[in-house]
């Protein structure tokens, strides 16, 4: 039965942000904005320095003063602030702006603006798990296969049995581990810069044409600092398998890297774990502070508008976009999202692997929104007479959201068989191949088979694959989805009305996925 020790947390950060703005009439037709927002990021710290992270760069007395050891806050010396992440962050942001209005029905817009977020150490994604050391579980179990109880309510727990909080460098050596990254000072970048035009069709008809483009610096990702060095591979599993105290590694002229790693790592003490970067613990997790990602987006948007005229109103937008990104693992970031704490970044070694589409890029999205006054009742062209009919027949109108965009993502994986500790495999793609499979018109998944498996294949023995975390030109069945409602305004005076929207049957509504 276990027996828990929970702290109740209080981290605490601040962002604090300054901003001037001012905008400056070239000439009658030109106009200029520009701004500068200044953002001041003070780390995180906690009310009762319950609060703890393997710092990468300091000596583990514990483990033959190899680099990585748990530091506490307010102990031996630490602040209320870890030393990896104490310092604050000032970051400056300008942006600008201009509109040209070229004629009375053009008129010509372009800005450029740089943003920052913040991380992990600055308050972003959930740090509650920073506890390491402060939070023992206790347990007694029986010691006859249950026959016997292990503790009565009367007896009480076994006092021998009852563990406490260790806040040493010896903590957590042989089990997975907490860090900060060498870049959690980082804070999250985004430059963005726009270029559109506006047309004026008519009086109430208007068509915007633009392009967007942003590209994000320092994003969170989830790596896998403790992965082992793919050029160790050369050895072969069996030997990375094997025992550091095994005759064969011995042999090979291996030894352990301090004198009590066998003992202390039990039967994780293998060659290959003895060769990993902090061979004193197993796999980590940063916390959103591994901040060294990257992503570009373009994108071609245009904008149809309608105001309300004639009893009909219409907004319609069209976005045909790329995205592209090494840093599709934040969701990970946190060891509930990640059980086995293997990490999501495939090879530590070799970043380029990761760069893929982005796991939310939606290449083609088309969305539109109509609402029409229909013409019956009083001011309308039929049924115009007031009274109880006007009433009733006054005051309806019939609307529409619909939504049309790219199906899902794909993913081929492959089995992770690499004795390196690292993330995920994919498949690797034949070149030349189409990967869709030999179907058209409309998927029928009972006679067709949506991708050709020619088109991949297993990795080599001893490499990792060379295809994406996503396919990049073959997506799963388009998405629809239509809404229709119908509602009705009913005046309850000459200045006050009220409106009930009724949705349609059910039978009226779609939400296609193919």
């Amino acid at each position: 039965m276990p027996r828990s020790l929970k702290s109740s947390v209080d981290y605490r950060w601040q962002t604090l942000d300054f901003y001037a703005q001012d905008d400056y009439k070239i000439t009658s037709r030109l106009t200029l904005n520009y701004g500068l927002r200044s953002s001041l990021f003070i780390p995180m710290d906690e009310r009762d320095n319950i609060y703890s992270a393997v710092d990468l760069k300091k000596p583990n007395p514990a483990a033959g003063n190899l680099l990585g050891t748990y530091i506490f806050a307010g102990v031996d010396g630490q602040s209320k602030r870890l030393d990896p992440v104490k310092n604050s962050v000032n970051r400056l942001a300008p942006r600008v702006g201009l509109a040209w209005k070229l004629s009375n029905r053009v008129v010509v817009r372009s800005g450029y603006g740089m943003s920052f977020f913040p991380t992990g150490a600055f308050g972003s994604g959930n740090n509650v798990f920073l506890t390491d050391g402060y939070d023992p579980t206790s347990a007694v179990a029986t010691s006859d296969n249950g026959l016997s109880p292990g503790m009565t309510f009367a007896g009480g727990f076994p006092k021998d049995k009852i563990l406490t909080r260790s806040l040493t460098p010896a903590y957590g050596i042989g089990t997975p581990f907490s860090y900060w990254s060498v870049y959690a000072q980082e804070v999250a970048q985004m430059h963005s810069w726009n270029l559109s035009t506006q047309y004026q069709l008519g009086p109430n008809l208007a068509v915007d044409l633009a392009y967007v483009g942003t590209k994000g610096t320092h994003l969170s990702s989830l790596e896998n600092i403790n992965q082992l060095n793919p050029s160790y591979l050369s050895l072969g599993s069996t030997l990375l398998n094997s025992r550091i105290d095994a005759p064969a590694t011995v042999a090979a002229g291996y030894k352990s890297p301090w004198p009590g790693f066998a003992a202390a790592l039990g039967a994780n003490a293998t060659l290959a774990q003895s060769l990993r970067p902090y061979p004193q613990y197993l796999s980590g997790f940063g916390y959103n502070s591994d901040n060294n990602g990257n992503s570009k987006y373009h994108a071609l948007q245009a904008k149809l508008e309608r105001r309300m005229s004639a009893g009909l109103y219409l907004l319609m937008g069209y976005t045909w976009s790329k995205s592209i990104t090494d840093a599709n693992t934040t969701l990970y970031s946190v060891p509930g999202n990640n059980p086995t704490g293997s990490g999501r970044v495939r090879d530590q070694y070799n970043r380029h692997l990761d760069k893929s589409v982005a796991s939310a890029w939606q290449p083609n999205v088309l969305t539109s929104a109509v609402v029409y006054e229909l013409p019956f009742g009083p001011g309308k062209r039929w049924l115009s007479a007031g009274g109880i009919g006007g009433r009733l027949t006054g005051g309806w109108r019939l609307g529409g959201i619909l939504t049309y965009r790219s199906g899902a993502l794909i993913s081929v994986t492959a089995p992770q068989n690499l004795p390196l500790f690292a993330g995920p495999n994919y498949a690797t793609t034949v070149l030349g191949v189409e990967q869709k499979g030999s179907w058209s018109g409309n998927f029928d998944p009972a006679i067709h088979r949506y991708l050709n498996g020619a088109a991949f294949t297993l990795p080599a023995p001893g490499t990792f694959g060379t295809g994406g975390q996503f396919l990049p030109n073959l997506r799963g069945p388009k998405y629809m989805n239509e809404n229709l409602s119908l509602s009705k305004r009913c005046p309850a005076s000459t200045t006050l009305s009220a409106q009930r929207q009724l949705f349609l049957p059910e039978f009226l509504m779609w939400d296609w996925r193919g």
